[in-house]
């Protein structure tokens, strides 16, 4: 243990005096999830969807004792549109333009009628996100002139019939779904501040996708790094143990994933402060769940190292274990990314376990299962991940080979 403590030792002095390195790379989470928080609020304020109406309408309609002209239908769809944080113009000019929606000859009237529908032509820049916003407006605008149309419709029927019909929505939606609450993959009901939790923990293992760069960084410095700066010839000459000259190299890189793990859960912080702010909601963070998050950030830093170690020890040049750490590092991006579009935790059983043999599906798994409220396979992932990360350890210094570290490449 002495030989442990002594290299642990000499591997923290090189990290403290290089602390310009070390905050270059653990201060990365902290810039960029406020930074991704700032850049989602601000450009959505900045970037005003364009929308270019055109009508091509000369006519009118009747419905009942309302009249309708085209002009007003126009401005009841211009108001609902600038309402929505769209800009419209009537008449081409030089400005970008996001949507192009025509409204052509016949629409009032076929609005009124009872026998036809009013169509509108919209078009769309493809793959343009200020385009699918000015859509998403157009619809909502649209929606809310149809269900006020339907129901004057409704209303002229049931006159018509000699019916009083005092709640339109009876006949236009006979059938709806009433949203009663939330429950848990188990199928138990929770609350909205557990459903809100589960929310937040989503948001929490992407922001993982941050934490593997630092320490696979300084892995490859402090092992080839000494190996370029002709320094891990004395340490391998000393009376050291191999094994333990890993596990201490290991163990001061995984520092850096701890610090990197305080840095990201306050990185998260500043992230919902921000939201909350621009939104103006109150978004509350479990406290239990981000000191969770802060433990695998820091085993999933750790995984990394384990991960990428067997390939490092036995890389000759710097530039392989660099290309090797990359390839680590965008595999759990991958995974990390992978989590806002699917649900690991009702993934097929046999699926899951499989993937579970890659420790960053387990990283994911520990903070679902815990915001779901299943502690025990939290825990279980846990241990798996603890496992898989000794095992490589493990291997690593199986695979340790002096002569190939040493040597150059021919």
């Amino acid at each position: 243990m002495r030989d442990l403590r002594a290299i642990i030792r000499k591997e923290i002095l090189e990290l403290v005096r290089d602390y310009r390195t070390l905050l270059t790379l653990s201060l990365f989470p902290l810039a960029t999830m406020p930074l991704i928080a700032l850049l989602i609020t601000s450009l959505q304020v900045i970037q005003v969807p364009s929308v270019l109406i055109i009508n091509q309408d000369n006519s009118s309609g009747v419905l009942g004792d309302a009249n309708f002209t085209s002009p007003e239908i126009i401005s009841l769809i211009r108001e609902g549109l600038v309402n929505n944080g769209v800009r419209v113009f009537t008449e081409k000019n030089t400005s970008s333009i996001d949507l192009i929606v025509i409204i052509p000859d016949g629409f009032t009237r076929n609005l009124t009628l009872l026998d036809s529908q009013a169509v509108i032509q919209v078009y769309q820049v493809p793959g343009s996100s200020a385009s699918d916003r000015a859509y998403s407006a157009l619809a909502s605008v649209v929606s809310d002139l149809s269900r006020r149309i339907s129901d004057l419709k409704i209303k002229y029927l049931g006159e018509l019939a000699s019916v009083n019909i005092t709640n339109p929505n009876a006949v236009r939606d006979p059938v709806v779904i009433g949203v009663s609450g939330y429950i848990a993959p188990s199928g138990q009901s929770i609350s909205y501040e557990e459903a809100f939790k589960i929310f937040v923990s989503r948001i929490l293992v992407f922001s993982l996708i941050f934490v593997s760069t630092p320490a696979t960084t300084y892995i490859v410095d402090s092992i080839l790094g000494e190996k370029e700066r002709k320094t891990l010839e004395i340490l391998l000459s000393t009376p050291i143990s191999r094994r333990y000259l890993i596990i201490g190299k290991v163990f001061a890189s995984s520092l850096v994933g701890l610090f990197a793990a305080l840095i990201d859960m306050l990185a998260i912080i500043l992230f919902f402060v921000i939201l909350s702010s621009s939104y103006g909601a109150r978004i509350m963070i479990d406290t239990n769940l981000l000191v969770l998050t802060g433990v695998v950030v820091y085993l999933t830093t750790l995984a990394t190292l384990a991960i990428a170690l067997p390939l490092i020890i036995r890389s000759s040049t710097m530039r392989t274990a660099q290309i090797i750490s990359s390839i680590v590092t965008i595999a759990s991006s991958m995974i990390f990314l992978s989590v806002l579009f699917v649900d690991f935790y009702s993934l097929p059983r046999e699926t899951k376990y499989l993937l579970s043999i890659v420790p960053y599906t387990d990283s994911v798994l520990v903070i679902q299962y815990f915001a779901f409220g299943e502690t025990m396979y939290s825990v279980i992932h846990l241990a798996i991940m603890i496992l898989i990360i000794l095992s490589l350890i493990l291997l690593s210094l199986k695979l340790l080979n002096e002569e190939k570290l040493l040597l150059k490449p021919l």
